[in-house]
């Protein structure tokens, strides 16, 4: 069985939601190798900055983005002005982007 490099992954997903924002007509830097919350910052004239957080997976956009993750994120975004957002996409499906009002509490 080969052996699954998460990290590559993660990274390559980060990757390719950095490109569609940037399609879109964002600015987008990587935040992976800052400690702190949120993989990219992206941000677009007249608009609020997002710090976005990038999950992909079989299960619950939740499962790897656990409750302490997502006060963590929110908490940081809030201080800073920013708007904190998941960017999820289920294998095989269609990227969204959840906005934390619409996070679960628990």
């Amino acid at each position: 069985m080969p052996l699954r490099n998460t990290s590559f992954k993660g990274n390559s997903f980060d990757v390719q939601v950095a490109r569609q924002l940037e399609g879109e007509g964002y600015t987008v830097g990587s935040r992976r190798h800052i400690k702190g919350p949120g993989d990219l910052l992206a941000w677009r004239e007249g608009e609020p900055a997002r710090l976005i957080e990038c999950k992909r997976g079989s299960g619950s956009p939740y499962a790897n983005f656990r409750r302490a993750d997502r006060a963590e994120l929110r908490e940081y975004a809030r201080a800073h002005g920013l708007v904190a957002e998941l960017a999820w996409r289920k294998d095989r499906g269609k990227l969204e982007y959840i906005p934390d009002g619409a996070w679960p509490a628990v």
